[in-house]
Formats: structure tokens, sequence, C-alpha cells
């Protein structure tokens, strides 16, 4: 999965903070070899009992993620996407989480949403067709 992300000031998070953004980014690397139905049901189950996220919550935790991990910061759009998604659900609140594919040229990407926007990602991104989405709390699938 490849789309070139938006650049973002990187917020290196510190003590407690960095060493939890960098052990859910290392989990987050094996999930990302977890059959797509059986990650998006372990998404639909953890986001039950937590409130939506806000697009500035969103955004500091991607920054995060991307500040400690220079492949969430390239190319591992689905391992960054997943890292994003858990940190937002240990914080008591969930953005919504996709993936999906473009088929001129094909390319495929993993992303967060809050309210329905991208959160920090190429304007590229409307064109590209949902395949999993795991809805913000309160909202329909």
């Amino acid at each position: 999965m490849s789309l070139p992300i938006v650049p973002q000031r990187a917020i290196m998070p510190r003590g407690l903070a960095l060493l939890r953004t960098r052990a859910v980014v290392a989990l987050a690397w094996p999930m990302t070899l977890l059959p797509p139905a059986l990650l998006e049901s372990a998404f639909r189950t953890v986001v039950h009992r937590s409130r939506p996220s806000s697009h500035a919550q969103a955004r500091r935790i991607r920054a995060a993620v991307c500040a400690a991990s220079s492949r969430c910061a390239g190319e591992g759009c689905l391992q960054r996407s997943i890292a994003v998604f858990l940190l937002c659900r240990l914080e008591g609140h969930s953005p919504a989480w996709k993936t999906g594919y473009r088929l001129e040229p094909f390319t495929a990407h993993a992303w967060v949403e809050v309210d329905g926007e991208p959160v920090d990602e190429p304007s590229a991104i409307s064109s590209y067709i949902p395949v999993l989405s795991v809805s913000q709390p309160g909202t329909a699938s």
C-alpha cells in the first residue's frame, strides 16, 4: 500500500508516552499480517465502548506514530493506521479506520478518519474505494 503522506510536524512523544507509542507501533506490525476480515472484526469490537476521536486528538497521535517510526512515516500505511487506531483507543476514543484501493493506477491504502474527513492524508484519498471500514462510535457503519 502506498500513497504519499501529507508532511506534518513531527511530534516526538516523551517518557512513558514514547514507550507506549513504540510498543503499539511494534504490535501493529504483526497485525498487518492478520486476515483483513479478522482485523476489521477486532476493531469493530474495541470501538464499541469508546467516544469519537476529535480531529486534533487523531492528528496528534498520528504525528506521534510517524515521529516514532520511519516505516509509519513512509510507506507503512497499514501499520500506521493500525497504530493510530489502537493508540486512540488506549486513550478512550476512536477514529474511523478504513482501507481501500484505486484502479488507475492500482494502489491500495489504509487510513483513519474523523467525522468523515481523512486525517492528514493527501486529497487523492477521495478517489479510493473503501473496502474495509470501521466507523467512529455513534455513526452509521
